[in-house]
């Protein structure tokens, strides 16, 4: 009987250990994809706050009527393909 019991501790404190090393592994991971996040949040961020203005400010100068893309969809009803798709660029560069 005591050696069952002795055998069954071990046991028991080799899954304490295993669940210990699994717990410790999972929330390392799960700390670096809370990193990763925060991290492309802040990138996120930055592009919006950044990135479109200064798109935005290089457009508006270079954006003219003879530069415009036109498009002209012919459309007779919401789940309607365009039948007719115009786009008229000028050809100066």
């Amino acid at each position: 009987m005591n050696a069952a019991v002795s055998k069954l501790h071990k046991r028991l404190g080799s899954v304490t250990e295993a669940i210990a090393n699994t717990k410790k592994h999972l929330t390392q991971r799960v700390q670096n994809l809370d990193d990763k996040l925060l991290e492309q949040k802040y990138i996120e961020k930055s592009i919006l706050d950044n990135g479109l203005k200064e798109i935005a400010e290089s457009l508006s100068g270079t954006l003219t009527k003879s530069t415009d893309a036109i498009v002209q969809d012919d459309i007779e009803g919401p789940r309607m393909k365009p039948t007719n798709l115009l786009r008229s660029v000028s050809t100066k560069c």
